[in-house]
């Protein structure tokens, strides 16, 4: 047995399907979406907002920065870019400005319009605070030379004012040679070398003596002019080396003794050393004489 429908009982099933099946879809968006719509505000960004609203711009820019870093999201770079703009710092607001129209993708056009307004206001701050190109040094006009106008032939310029004379120049003190200084052993060795000189001369003497007695004895046997005469050169020689040796001798003896005193090494002031010696001689008999200073 077949049983009919009627259209009212099929409209009315038909309607009581589509509301439960709204029911459900409502039911399951409310469910996935209410988390999303629940999910706090990170306390960070409350707090950078509520600096930024208090002036405290430096404090807000480390905050959004971290947030930036954490999240990734560029709407940070536009507040920090607001930040810089507040504090008149007009390149790094710009650059935040930039990076946030480069990472934002889905800017609407007023948005975007808006911050490029906020990056020429800070371009016009910079080029207002650069400093003004340096302006060019004036230097005024050398001033003519004047050149004195000539004098009318026959007429004699007036005399200019006479220098005073410079002062006379203080005469140097008289420089004082220091005294010479003696080594009193350059006296000793002089006195041995004389002395020794003498001794010879003496030996030398007694040797001419020696001669002109054997050519005497010669004569007395066999006499002989030139034995005669070569005896009386050798007794002439004999006085002469005996004088001459006893003064070197004398005169060696005074030096060495000289360089012996305690005062003979040092030159006086003003008196001076000499030694003068003086030999007569003759035939037969001589004489020495010695004078010195010392």
């Amino acid at each position: 047995m077949r049983i009919s429908r009627s259209p009212g009982l099929w409209v009315f099933s038909s309607l009581l399907r589509l509301s439960v099946s709204a029911a459900a879809l409502v039911t399951v968006f409310a469910s996935t979406s209410a988390p999303a719509l629940a999910a706090p505000v990170d306390k960070r960004e409350l707090e950078a907002r509520a600096d930024f609203a208090a002036g405290r711009y430096q404090k807000a820019v480390d905050t959004f920065a971290q947030l930036f870093a954490d999240t990734g999201d560029p709407l940070y770079l536009r507040n920090i870019g607001r930040c810089y703009q507040k504090m008149k710092r007009a390149q790094e607001a710009i650059d935040s400005f930039q990076e946030y129209l480069l990472k934002g993708k889905n800017l609407s056009k007023s948005e975007r319009s808006e911050i490029e307004g906020y990056i020429k206001e800070m371009q016009a701050l910079k080029a207002s605070e650069a400093p003004p190109p340096p302006q060019p040094v004036v230097r005024p006009p050398a001033a003519p030379v004047s050149t004195p106008a000539p004098f009318p032939a026959g007429e004699a310029p007036p005399p200019s004012a006479a220098l005073p004379p410079p002062p006379p120049l203080a005469p140097m003190p008289p420089s004082t040679p220091p005294p010479a200084a003696s080594d009193g052993r350059s006296w000793r060795i002089a006195g041995i070398a004389t002395a020794a000189g003498g001794v010879a001369l003496i030996a030398a003497g007694i040797g001419f003596g020696a001669a002109a007695q054997s050519a005497a004895d010669s004569v007395g046997k066999k006499y002989s002019s030139s034995t005669d005469s070569a005896g009386k050169r050798d007794a002439t020689l004999q006085w002469v080396g005996y004088g001459v040796g006893a003064a070197a001798l004398a005169a060696g003896t005074l030096l060495y003794l000289h360089g012996r005193q305690p005062g003979g090494e040092h030159a006086t002031a003003t008196g001076t050393r000499s030694l003068h010696g003086l030999a007569w001689l003759d035939g037969h008999a001589g004489a020495v004489l010695l004078e010195g200073a010392f």
